[in-house]
C-alpha cells in the first residue's frame, strides 16, 4: 500500500474542480479567473493581501514538479523572516498500523471480483494506452492485473512521476526549511487519512473505474509533454508560459466521486480561506 498512499498524496494538495480540455492537452480556458497585477521577481509569483493593517502572501504552486528543479527563493525567504506564520500545503497519511491492517484483512476490497483482470475491463483503445504506458515505464503489462482500475489508475500516475522525477512536495518541504530557519512557526492546514479514500473505491461503478484509468492517462500523455515547462515557467513567475503548460490533474474529478475524498477537497478550500483570514 505504500507507493498507492503516495500517488493519493501527490493528487490531495493540488485538489482543485477539474475542468474540461481536450485530451491530451493543458487546460486553455482562463477565464474564469480574475484579472490581477503581479509584481515581477525573479522567483516565483507571489500575490500580497493587505487588510486592515495586516499583511498576507500567498505563494502558488502547481504539481508536479522536477524534484531538482532551480528556483529563487530569496524574496519568499525575505517575506518569511517577518512572518508571524506559514501555512503549509495539507498532507496525506496513512499510519502503520493502520496500513498494516489493512493489508491483513482489506486487500480484496481493491481486488478485481471473481478472478477478472484489470486489462479484461478496458476497451481495446484504453487497454492499448495502458500497457504502452506500462512499457515505457519499465513495468511488467500484467503487473497490476489484480487490481481495480481506480487504484491501477493512481499507480500508474506514481510511476510516471517516479520515471520522470516528478515530486509535487519538494517546494512545500523548502518552505517549511526556510521558515524553520528563520525561527518561524509553520503548520500544514490539515492532515487526512488515505484509508477511508481506498475504502470508497471498490463501491465505484466499473464506468466510473474506467473513467478514472482514462484520466490518468490523460495526465500523463500531458504531463510527459509540457509538466516541466510548466514548472520552468511557475520558478520565474511567468504566468502566460503556466497558462500555456499547466493542466489540472485530471484523476482528481475521478476520486471527487467519493464523499471521503470531496469532503476532504471542501475542507481544504474552507481551512485556506479561514487561514488568509
Amino acid at each position: 500500500m505504500k507507493f498507492r498512499a503516495a500517488a493519493l498524496a501527490l493528487l490531495i494538495p493540488s485538489m482543485a474542480v477539474a475542468q474540461s480540455a481536450p485530451p491530451n492537452a493543458p487546460v486553455q480556458d482562463w477565464s474564469n479567473i480574475e484579472t490581477v497585477t503581479v509584481l515581477a521577481n525573479p522567483g516565483p509569483a507571489l500575490w500580497h493581501i493587505s487588510r486592515n493593517g495586516s499583511d498576507v502572501w500567498l505563494l502558488g504552486t502547481i504539481s508536479p514538479m522536477p524534484k531538482a528543479l532551480d528556483w529563487n527563493k530569496a524574496p519568499l525567504t525575505d517575506i518569511i523572516a517577518g512572518a508571524r506564520m506559514v501555512y503549509l500545503p495539507p498532507q496525506l497519511k496513512a499510519g502503520f498500523f493502520e496500513t498494516s491492517w489493512f493489508l491483513l484483512t482489506g486487500m480484496h476490497k481493491i481486488k478485481q471480483p471473481d478472478d477478472q483482470t484489470l486489462r479484461a475491463t478496458l476497451p481495446a483503445d484504453l487497454r492499448a494506452r495502458y500497457e504502452g504506458w506500462m512499457t515505457k515505464l519499465g513495468k511488467k503489462i500484467d503487473d497490476n492485473d489484480d487490481y481495480l482500475a481506480a487504484i491501477a489508475a493512481l499507480d500508474l500516475e506514481g510511476l510516471f512521476r517516479d520515471k520522470f522525477e516528478l515530486d509535487g512536495k519538494e517546494t512545500g518541504a523548502a518552505v517549511e526549511r526556510i521558515a524553520d530557519h528563520a525561527d518561524v512557526p509553520s503548520k500544514s492546514l490539515a492532515t487526512y487519512r488515505a484509508m477511508p479514500v481506498v475504502d470508497e473505491v471498490q463501491a465505484m461503478s466499473p464506468e466510473t473505474q474506467r473513467l478514472c484509468m482514462k484520466a490518468a492517462l490523460d495526465d500523463i500523455d500531458t504531463q510527459s509533454a509540457n509538466a516541466k515547462l510548466a514548472a520552468q515557467a511557475w520558478a520565474t513567475g511567468d504566468l502566460a508560459g503556466i497558462k500555456a503548460h499547466y493542466s489540472e490533474t485530471k484523476l482528481n474529478g475521478c476520486f471527487e466521486k467519493t464523499k471521503t475524498f470531496a469532503a476532504a477537497r471542501d475542507q481544504i478550500v474552507a481551512l485556506a480561506i479561514n487561514a488568509v483570514n
